[in-house]
C-alpha cells in the first residue's frame, strides 16, 4: 500500500508540473507493481507467479526503487546534520557578539584615563656664582713719545722704537652667570693674570748718536667685565666688555755714541684702560665647564717718570708719554657651585 500511494503521489506531481517526468516513469512502475502485489504480499517477497508473469519489469523496478530511497535518504541525514551545524555555528556567533558588546559597554563605563604630557628634556643651566683658573700667551707693543723739557739727546717730542714683547700668563677669574628662559645668558667677571710678558727696543739720538736700550715688561692686568651670551644646551656662546688695569715696569741703558756707558734707568707704571673679547663655554661634567677666549686690552697714554742715574752719580728724571696695547688668548676651567638645576628652554 506504501509503493501504490508514493506512485500516485508522483503521478500528481507530474501532472502539476512539480515533478520530472522520468520521476514520473519509475512511480507509474511502482504502481504497476504495486497493483500486482495488492493481493499477493510485501513486495520484499514477490509471488513467484508476478515474477514469471513479467520479470524484466518488476526486479529492475525494485531495484531502482531502492537506489531512489537510499540515496533521498542519505541526502535528507546530510542536509540535517548541515542544518544543525549552522544553527550551532549561529547561536556561537550570536553568544559572542553579545559578550563583545556587553565588555564594550562595561569599558566604556570606566573612566579613561589622560595621557601623560610630555616633559621638555632639562637642559644645563648656565646660573650661579663660579670660580676657576686661565693660563695663555699674550702679545704686547708699546709706543713712547718724549715729554717736556726732554734732554740733549731726546729733545721733546722725539718718538721712541716700539717696543714688542710677547709672553705667558696664567691666573684667576669669578664671576656670576643668569640663563633666561630664552636662551640668553648674561653676567659679570673679573679676571686678575700674572704675566711674564718680556720686550726691548733701541732708540739711537739723530742729535748726538746717543742709544738707549729699553726693556719693558708687563707684570700682570686685571679686568672687570659684563658678559652676554647665547647658551646651546652645555655650550655658551659669549662676549664681553668692560675696564682693565695693568701694571708694568722697565729697565734702560744709556751708551754713548762711543761707546762708554753713560746712564742706567727705570720706572713703574700703574696702567688703566678697556678691554673686549669673545669666548666659548662647554659644559663638560656636572658643575665643571671649560673656555677658551680671546681679549684685547687698550691701555690708554699715561704719562711715565723715568728715573736716571748717570755714571757719575748724577740723577735727574724724564718723563715720556706711553701707550701699550695687549692681546691675549687663554683657556680656563670653571667650577658652578649651583650646576644642574634644570630650566626649560621656550623656542
Amino acid at each position: 500500500m506504501l509503493l501504490l500511494e508514493l506512485s500516485r503521489s508522483a503521478q500528481s506531481l507530474v501532472e502539476q508540473g512539480l515533478c520530472r517526468t522520468g520521476w514520473y516513469s519509475t512511480a507509474v512502475r511502482v504502481f504497476n507493481v504495486a497493483e500486482m502485489t495488492s493481493t499477493t504480499g510485501p513486495i520484499h517477497d514477490p509471488p513467484k507467479q508476478l515474477v514469471a508473469r513479467n520479470p524484466a519489469v518488476v526486479v529492475p523496478t525494485l531495484q531502482r526503487t531502492t537506489e531512489i530511497w537510499s540515496k533521498l535518504l542519505l541526502k535528507f541525514r546530510y542536509l540535517l546534520f548541515w542544518s544543525f551545524a549552522m544553527v550551532r555555528k549561529f547561536l556561537l556567533a550570536s553568544a559572542a557578539l553579545a559578550l563583545i558588546s556587553t565588555n564594550s559597554g562595561f569599558a566604556a563605563d570606566l573612566p579613561v584615563k589622560a595621557p601623560p604630557v610630555p616633559v621638555p628634556p632639562p637642559v644645563y643651566d648656565w646660573t650661579g656664582l663660579y670660580v676657576g683658573g686661565n693660563f695663555g700667551w699674550g702679545w704686547a707693543h708699546v709706543d713712547g713719545t718724549q715729554l717736556a723739557p726732554g734732554t740733549t739727546n731726546f729733545p721733546t717730542g722725539t718718538v721712541f722704537a716700539r717696543e714688542n714683547s710677547n709672553g705667558f700668563l696664567g691666573g684667576v677669574q669669578a664671576g656670576f652667570n643668569y640663563q633666561t628662559p630664552y636662551h640668553l645668558v648674561v653676567g659679570v667677571e673679573g679676571d686678575f693674570d700674572w704675566t711674564d710678558i718680556r720686550g726691548s727696543a733701541t732708540t739711537i739720538s739723530t742729535v748726538t748718536g746717543f742709544t738707549s736700550t729699553n726693556n719693558g715688561r708687563l707684570r700682570d692686568f686685571a679686568l672687570l667685565t659684563g658678559r652676554v651670551g647665547w647658551a646651546a644646551d652645555n655650550w655658551l656662546f659669549y662676549a664681553k666688555g668692560g675696564v682693565a688695569l695693568g701694571q708694568s715696569s722697565s729697565s734702560s741703558v744709556g751708551v754713548l755714541a762711543n761707546g762708554t756707558l753713560f746712564e742706567t734707568g727705570s720706572s713703574t707704571t700703574d696702567r688703566t684702560g678697556w678691554t673686549i673679547g669673545a669666548g666659548v663655554e662647554w659644559g663638560f661634567a656636572p658643575g665643571w665647564s671649560a673656555k677658551i677666549e680671546y681679549n684685547h686690552i687698550d691701555f690708554v697714554s699715561s704719562n711715565i717718570g723715568i728715573n736716571h742715574i748717570e755714571t757719575v752719580g748724577t740723577f735727574f728724571t724724564t718723563f715720556v708719554s706711553s701707550t701699550e696695547r695687549v692681546d691675549v688668548v687663554k683657556g680656563g676651567i670653571n667650577y658652578r657651585f649651583n650646576w644642574g638645576a634644570p630650566v626649560v628652554a621656550n623656542y
